[in-house]
């Protein structure tokens, strides 16, 4: 069990328990229990609670990682920013280190590793929804209690494959604000190579 510092870090341990239902099981149980034997090795299973327990670790030790939580509702698992590299007017930069003990690599493929290209997307929405909260905050409108819903995934290109161990960039951009519809376009580069393009639009929901 990961280790908690004072304040804020032992509410957000708390909220990802509630994910899990308000259970103190190992992770693993509830991914056995909810979903069938998806993981095939107690290995298997190590691997997964390791991510799901120790993703607060992670955020100890990355420098800005609790800006991102109070911006944005995603937790690990399923948070793909590790930093925000700047937000302008105009859109916004951040970045991710792709791990290897990530639970997506279970399945995505043993023996060959492979960022699935809908989590390389859900880091460029997330940014987007960074830089939407940010955006609305610096024009006074209240962010509270909102949550970033997809509306639309328009033309998206993948160039390269992502591995564990690559650091990727995300950035986007803005196009147009329709009624509560936000257009925009967002890229991937790792080693300033381009990964992917993707035109999309998000919703702030309450």
């Amino acid at each position: 069990m990961p280790s908690f510092g004072k304040g804020s870090k032992k509410s957000l341990w708390d909220d990802q328990k509630r994910f899990f239902r308000g259970s103190s099981r190992p992770a693993s149980t509830l991914l056995q229990k909810e979903r069938g034997p998806t993981l095939s090795t107690e290995n298997d299973f190590s691997i997964a609670d390791k991510w799901l327990y120790c993703g607060w670790e992670l955020i100890n030790s990355v420098w800005g990682m609790e800006e991102i939580l109070n911006l944005i509702p995603h937790r690990p698992p399923f948070l793909f920013v590790d930093k925000i590299i700047e937000v302008t007017d105009e859109g916004a930069k951040a970045s991710r280190l792709v791990r290897a003990d990530e639970p997506q690599f279970i399945g995505h493929y043993p023996n060959n590793p492979i960022m699935p290209g809908v989590l390389l997307c859900e880091a460029v929405f997330q940014t987007a929804a960074i830089y939407l909260v940010k955006k609305m905050e610096k024009a006074g409108e209240s962010v509270l209690e909102k949550t970033p819903v997809l509306s639309r995934i328009g033309e998206t290109k993948f160039k390269q494959i992502v591995r564990p161990g690559d650091e990727i960039v995300m950035e986007v951009k803005m196009v147009e604000t329709l009624s509560k519809f936000h257009f925009l376009k967002g890229t991937i580069k790792k080693a300033d190579k381009l990964v992917m393009t993707t035109e999309f639009a998000l919703a702030l929901v309450d």
